[in-house]
């Protein structure tokens, strides 16, 4: 695994940690309900592999509805955009940047549920770095 490659899982995992959720534990709930809940991740040595085990949000992707020309009302999109907003006020309020908000990040499920996910390129930010806020990263 590169340099760049680790970096980015461990970034993804330190992002993903501040949302733990114990697998199992029902009565605990995710710290923001606008990002992914992570439950623990595994490594295959062997392999140089790590699975992360995330919550299961059964309707894929905003990208997918793109893909799919999935027509949605004025009252769904205002909350896609309420619930991506909630998400990134959490990260904000976390002193972290997400830096790739896009469709293929935020996910859906069959609840209504609407979070962000894929954390590779976050930051962490102080008023020493925020210079980092400036540069595009992604497609």
């Amino acid at each position: 695994m590169q340099r760049r490659q680790r970096n980015e899982v461990v970034q993804e995992l330190q992002s993903l940690y501040s949302n733990l959720v114990v697998l199992g534990d029902f009565q605990s709930k995710a710290k923001c309900e606008n990002i992914v809940a992570f439950h623990g991740a595994f490594t295959n040595a062997e392999e140089m592999s790590m699975s992360l085990v995330l919550e299961y949000m059964d309707r894929g992707t905003l990208q997918d509805y793109v893909k799919h020309r999935v027509k949605l009302n004025e009252s769904e999109i205002a909350r896609i955009a309420s619930d991506t907003l909630k998400g990134i006020a959490f990260l904000h309020e976390r002193r972290q940047i997400h830096r790739d908000i896009k469709p293929g990040n935020i996910l859906v499920n069959s609840r209504g549920y609407v979070k962000i996910s894929d954390f590779g390129i976050s930051r962490k930010f102080d008023s020493m770095n925020l210079s980092h806020a400036e540069t595009f990263t992604g497609e």
